[in-house]
């Protein structure tokens, strides 16, 4: 036996048979079989393919197949889908990643910018009207509220000492501003001190689209010092009214025939002589709603010219 520890050859009747390296073995010959030693100093045969390729058998060494599945996830560059990447992990331990988006994606249902504005729009400071605000309820336990009673600029307007004219507007109002006027109360107060006999006719409240001519009033006070009166609203007295309806809104007869003196204890009988409602809001009712372009007139229809007379109208502004 050589002294090589990792091959000889030998014949098919067992004998050792010298072969010099690099010198090709016969065609003819026969018999030759190539033996191994391994790290144990077993005697194990060499296998060979049919191409002369040494055929080695290593355990766990990765085959084509398997490289070639690594490849089909590591192989390209670019980005691939689920199906043909590597699952990896991020370390326990790994420090903060910085993420920049030019959008943020949102699943359904999540809230986006717009919908947060618009709630910031109905939550936040001051008073709201009622279309950016958030409705709520009161709670069932809840205690009492303090309600303030809404109180709308009022004024009045005060004509005084106004002379029956035939059939002539006495005083009117005429709204062409942008609020909406109401008219609260009309009076008329009876201000002679001498007989007024036989004066016969009625005073009669109609809608109007305009007026001019005539005296205007500056007799208009305001109950609360912080309101002011739109420069829209004018007052006047004797004016020539346009676009009078031929409907009444309120009407009230005249009858000065049984009258004595007046301003005195039996005048106190007739309350025409001293101060008369000729138009009065009811409760649960409307008052004279006075739009854009719209008026009121107050008129004393008949053919009398006797009697003075002070008008008081009472009315709001919103």
């Amino acid at each position: 036996m050589t002294d090589s520890p990792i091959t000889a050859l030998f014949n098919t009747n067992g004998y050792e048979i010298p072969v010099l390296a690099g010198v090709a073995i016969g065609a003819t010959e026969s018999g030759f079989i190539g033996v191994g030693v391994d790290s144990s100093g077993v005697a194990r045969f060499l296998s060979v393919s049919a191409g002369g390729v040494l055929n080695v058998a290593m355990s766990g060494v990765a085959t084509e197949t398997t490289l070639s599945g690594l490849s089909g996830k590591f192989g390209s560059l670019g980005q691939k889908d689920m199906a043909g990447s590597a699952p990896v992990v991020i370390a326990s331990d790994q420090s903060a990643v910085p993420v920049s988006c030019a959008s943020l994606p949102l699943t359904s249902g999540e809230a986006t910018g717009n919908t947060l504005s618009a709630l910031n729009g109905k939550v936040g400071t001051g008073v709201k009207v009622s279309a950016s605000s958030t409705s709520v309820v009161l709670a069932s336990d809840a205690l009492y509220l303090p309600v303030r009673v809404y109180e709308p600029a009022t004024f009045t307007a005060l004509i005084a000492g106004v002379s029956i004219t035939a059939n002539a507007s006495l005083a009117s109002i005429v709204n062409t501003g942008s609020k909406v006027i109401r008219i609260q109360e009309v009076y008329v107060s009876n201000v002679v001190f001498s007989p007024q006999v036989g004066v016969v006719g009625a005073f009669m409240i109609r809608r109007i689209t305009g007026h001019s001519s005539g005296s205007a009033v500056s007799l208009i006070e305001t109950m609360d010092s912080a309101d002011a009166l739109d420069s829209g609203i004018t007052v006047r007295t004797g004016a020539t009214v346009s676009g009078q309806s031929s409907s009444v809104l309120k009407r009230a007869l005249f009858n000065t025939s049984s009258w004595d003196k007046v301003l005195t204890t039996t005048s106190l009988n007739h309350s025409m002589e001293i101060y008369f409602p000729l138009f009065t809001k009811t409760e649960g009712g409307k008052a004279i709603v006075l739009r854009a372009n719209e008026g009121m007139t107050l008129n004393f229809e008949s053919s009398g010219s006797s009697g003075t007379y002070d008008i008081h109208v009472i009315f709001t502004q919103e």
